[in-house]
């Protein structure tokens, strides 16, 4: 008789990693991005993220994000954007979007990390993925946070100082609810207020 769920436990790491990084994020994601470099994108979080190990040690805000930038900085490095971009690199928000969804995807399923008692620093340090619509939803939600941020901002033109003062704005008010900072994620769900 065969034991699948035996094969599953020996091999579950490298598995759950690559169903991550298959499924982290939906073609309208990755359209923007230079025909076939899906693969690339895919390889690169396989390789440099994995099952979320590097971030894990983190003990501090500051910690994660220092990591969190490198490892955004060596993906914006290797992207390319599509014929329509004319090829042109990255930008930061646009490398920190896919990061942060892959890591969202390992934190919506936590018994799938291998290491689950740090993943308590995870939720507690994960950025919210920034898209229009989580953006949209910030200048509803906190007008006089936002003052000095230039209104309709696209995820491309996302700095490291805009993107880490947005995320400062959704770790301050998830702090004063008593919430993690990714629920904020959920915001898109609605659309029509």
């Amino acid at each position: 008789m065969r034991r699948p769920y035996q094969l599953i436990r020996q091999r579950r790491r490298e598995a759950v990693i690559k169903w991550a990084s298959q499924s982290f994020a939906g073609g309208g994601t990755l359209r923007m991005f230079k025909k076939k470099s899906t693969a690339d994108i895919r390889k690169f979080l396989r390789r440099n993220i994995g099952d979320c190990r590097t971030l894990a040690p983190a003990h501090t805000q500051d910690a994660y994000d220092r990591e969190l930038f490198r490892l955004i900085r060596r993906l914006q490095e290797r992207l390319r954007l599509n014929k329509r971009s004319k090829g042109r690199p990255a930008r930061f928000g646009q490398a920190a979007k896919l990061i942060n969804l892959y890591i969202k995807q390992f934190l919506l399923y936590p018994d799938f990390m291998s290491f689950p008692c740090r993943r308590r620093n995870l939720y507690k340090f994960a950025h919210v993925p920034l898209d229009r619509i989580v953006l949209r939803h910030m200048w509803k939600d906190f007008p006089h946070e936002m003052n000095g941020i230039r209104p309709r901002l696209a995820v491309g033109d996302l700095s490291p100082e805009i993107y880490q003062t947005l995320q400062s704005i959704l770790r301050n008010a998830a702090r004063a609810d008593r919430m993690l900072p990714l629920a904020y994620d959920f915001r898109w769900a609605d659309r029509e207020q």
